[in-house]
């Protein structure tokens, strides 16, 4: 295993200039991206978070549509903040968190993503900062592909990023390798980006959001889970940018956008953009077309490399929007332009060599209700519509979200919030209910019913089902809090029953039961317990799956803080899998999925070496038993055991 110490020497040689503190938690930003993430895209959620934090909002000069883009933060929350604000000329976190009954992690994550102005309650200023991050994997067990000589790399898995920030200018590079990839920098990112006046520009790789997300979002939305108000409505339009490692849904050129003001309470907003980028696909060279877009983001064999920046992208857009008082109405719409026509069954991909997709989005917010919707055309004349609607108040809150999308429908940019993240295909209706009685207890429900229009690309009839979700979270005392979850979940799949493959109704049921106690100032403990089980009708017997974990964080100096958690788990196999995040380290989070018989270890610990340079660490530990090796194919692991060490380097001016 080779370590770049080359890497810690020039850190640890760097003098401390200047630092704006920035107090990452990790236990908490796990436990609150673990109610609002979906399983397998947590990654662009936290990237986000952390850009915020880096360059926080500013809540004395921001907008509704920026604001709503902080997990568990809705549209009608940011106008109530935004209002609370502009009313208090010294209003601060404790009085509006006081005024607006704030839940614990609306509170941390406004905090932790914003600042008020440069008034001395925000605690933050925003100032000249540099930051410098370098993370390696280290993976003592190597893969299968290593061995044999099929990845064409070596197993450094190094993953780097640079950021400057300066008033309201900032510039990011990010590079990376994954293991048995052949060069360091396999992936690049960059962008520069700057706001004058009411103008924002952006040079490099960009995201784009544009109303509720349907033809445009970022590459991740928020999905059923404890947050179960403020997802049915996520709406916006702006561009940002890109920050993330994932090798696709982004673009690469130049965006701005524009905020004409007519008045107090009328203003337009106006976004354009160009993008040239080429993206990775598997060519039928015979009939020069695309059979699929290959999205894993590994270019280590042969196979993959030659995947690599195959299909030429161009992309040329813009959208409108009018905001008055609490309305605002916009249209939106791009040209796609390939090199290659593109002839994938996946309905993520685009349809065709060329085409136009548009869509026109209005809200309007009145007292506590808050209404949303968006009507969108793909390039081939498919529709799809959704609509949301939000009731809040301090104790319970409402929200509602239909949407359906046409069989057909293709939309290689957009995302749904539905059974499937994915906008096609799908008709449903979403109901979500929030009730706290009392200000310790939190009650979190939601219903979703969904259905179809035609078959899927793994089963081969209409899909129908509907889930349940329940949370309880009770704060028993200051140090203490219970929570208790259920799910259930019935919906159409297809199985493997000897030498047949029956479509059956299988049912999911999980419970977890969870406690969280802060023994003292320096010491937190969480201890949880969850268990499931799937039935499958007649055609097979029904599986069950449990883990427990038992996790301990402890800072016994202000510069030193240790975490240690143990798993133990056993499920059937994998459709018993039971999910676990994993943080500990500050920008990574990890989601996995727990199924077969053994233990998982883990043990993270983060060190203030300096005012500016921070040290973290990971060290992961899995083993199953009754095994001769883990997982498959290329990253095959011979034995039972696997085990990895995370370095992280973060350094600050």
């Amino acid at each position: 295993m080779r370590f770049n110490f080359i890497y810690i020497v020039f850190f640890l040689m760097t003098p401390c200039l200047y630092l704006v503190a920035q107090e990452y938690d990790e236990v908490k930003i796990e436990e609150i991206l673990e109610k609002v993430a979906q399983e397998q895209e947590i990654s662009p959620l936290i990237d986000l978070i952390e850009g915020l934090n880096q360059n926080p909002i500013d809540l004395s000069k921001t907008n509704i549509e920026e604001l709503s883009q902080i997990p568990g933060i809705s549209i009608h929350l940011s106008k109530l903040i935004l209002d609370f604000v502009k009313r208090n000329k010294n209003a601060d976190y404790v009085t509006i968190s006081d005024s607006l009954a704030l839940s614990e992690d609306q509170l941390f994550l406004l905090k932790y993503c914003t600042i008020i102005g440069d008034r001395i309650s925000s605690q933050r200023k925003r100032t000249k900062n540099l930051y410098l991050r370098l993370r390696q994997y280290n993976q003592f067990n190597k893969p299968k592909g290593l061995i044999d000589g099929n990845f064409q790399g070596n197993e450094l898995d190094l993953y780097q990023r640079y950021s400057l920030y300066y008033d309201d200018y900032a510039a990011n590079i990010l590079i990376n390798k994954d293991l048995g990839e052949k060069s360091i920098a396999d992936f690049y990112s960059g962008n520069i980006s700057g706001k004058i006046f009411n103008t924002k520009i952006i040079l490099g790789d960009f995201n784009i959001q544009s109303g509720m997300g349907s033809i445009l979002w970022q590459s991740y939305s928020m999905g059923k889970g404890m947050d179960v108000i403020s997802p049915a409505l996520q709406y916006s339009n702006k561009i940002e940018p890109y920050r993330s490692s994932l090798e696709y849904n982004f673009f690469r050129g130049a965006a701005i956008q524009s905020n004409i003001q007519i008045s107090k309470s009328n203003n337009i907003n106006i976004l354009a953009w160009y993008s040239d980028v080429k993206r990775a696909a598997t060519i039928d060279t015979a009939s020069n077309i695309v059979t699929s877009l290959y999205q894993s983001s590994y270019f280590r064999t042969n196979t993959e490399i030659r995947k690599k920046n195959t299909l030429k992208e161009n992309t040329i857009g813009g959208s409108i929007e009018w905001a008055y008082s609490n309305f605002t109405i916009g249209f939106n719409g791009f040209k796609l332009l390939y090199n290659y026509p593109i002839e994938s069954s996946s309905k993520r991909a685009f349809l065709g060599e060329s085409g136009f997709l548009s869509s026109v989005f209005a809200t309007f917010i009145t007292g506590s209700n808050t209404f949303g919707g968006e009507l969108s055309k793909d390039a081939a004349g498919n529709m799809a519509f959704k609509v949301g609607y939000l009731f809040e108040k301090q104790k319970y809150s409402l929200s509602m979200h239909f949407r359906n999308y046409s069989s057909e429908f293709r939309s290689p940019f957009g995302f749904s919030f539905g059974e499937s993240s994915i906008p096609s295909n799908e008709v449903g209706l979403y109901l979500g209910f929030s009730y706290r009685p009392y200000a310790l207890i939190s009650i979190n429900n939601y219903l979703d019913v969904y259905q179809t229009h035609s078959r899927t690309y793994y089963v081969p009839f209409k899909v129908a089902g509907y889930d349940l979700f329940s949370e309880t979270d009770w704060l028993i005392s200051k140090k203490t809090k219970f929570i208790f979850r259920f799910k259930f979940e019935d919906k159409t799949d297809i199985i493997s029953v000897e030498d047949l493959r029956p479509v059956v109704s299988k049912k999911n049921y999980s419970t977890r039961f969870e406690l969280q106690n802060n023994i003292s100032s320096k010491f937190q403990l969480r201890i949880r317990a969850e268990a499931k089980a799937v039935s499958f009708e007649k055609h097979k017997e029904a599986e069950f799956g449990i883990m427990s974990f038992v996790d301990l964080s402890w800072k016994p100096f202000k510069f030193l803080s240790l975490n240690a958690r143990l798993t133990y788990f056993s499920t059937d196999s994998y459709e018993s899998a039971i999910w676990q995040y994993e943080g500990g380290i500050a920008g990574y989070m990890l989601s996995n999925a727990l199924y077969g018989s053994g233990a998982r270890f883990l043990l993270y610990s983060k060190v203030n070496i300096f005012n500016n340079l921070n040290l973290w660490i990971k060290y992961s530990n899995t083993q199953k038993n009754n095994v001769d090796n883990l997982s498959s194919g290329y990253t095959l692991i011979e034995g039972n055991s696997d085990n990895r060490l995370i370095l992280q380097l973060d350094l600050s001016f």
